[in-house]
C-alpha cells in the first residue's frame, strides 16, 4: 500500500464518520421534535405539524380549532351519508 492509498482510505473513512455523525445529530433533532409534538406543549417548535395531524385525525385541539373541527366533522358526516 502506497501513501496515496493510505491517504485515500483515511479520507474515505473520515467522510463516512462525518456523515454518520451528521445523521445521528439529525435523528436526535427529529426525535426531540417528535417528543415535543406529542407532549402538545405550547413551546413546540413544529406546532404546524401537530395542528395538521390533529385536523387530519379530526381531534379537537384548542379553542381556535373547535369551530373548524365541528364544521369539518359535519361535512365529513354529510359526505359519508
Amino acid at each position: 500500500m502506497n501513501d496515496f492509498d493510505l491517504h485515500y482510505l483515511h479520507y474515505a473513512r473520515s467522510e463516512e464518520l462525518r456523515q454518520e455523525a451528521e445523521n445521528e445529530r439529525q435523528a436526535r433533532r427529529l426525535i426531540k421534535a417528535a417528543k415535543e409534538t406529542r407532549r402538545g406543549g405550547t413551546h413546540v417548535r413544529h406546532s404546524g405539524v401537530a395542528d395538521r395531524v390533529v385536523r387530519a385525525l379530526g381531534l379537537r385541539h384548542g379553542a381556535e380549532h373547535t369551530e373548524e373541527g365541528a364544521a369539518a366533522a359535519e361535512t365529513d358526516r354529510a359526505a359519508v351519508s
